[in-house]
């Protein structure tokens, strides 16, 4: 059996096995439940103005 496949078969059969793999993922990255507690997260707290360094900048002109 040293049958080549066509090139529009070979396309159809890497898009179907490239969609099947990421099915896959999906379903265990997103799908299945995790068997760890979820980690808390929260946003870093923006700096109060008097915390920030200020710049000068001179550039030449008078």
């Amino acid at each position: 059996m040293n049958r080549k496949l066509p090139v529009w078969a070979l396309i159809v059969l890497d898009i179907t096995l490239c969609g099947a793999a990421l099915c896959i993922f999906a379903l265990f990255h997103h799908v299945l439940p995790q068997s760890q507690e979820p980690i808390a997260v929260t946003a870093p707290q923006a700096p109060d103005a008097a915390q920030m360094p200020t710049f000068e900048f001179d550039f030449g002109e008078e």
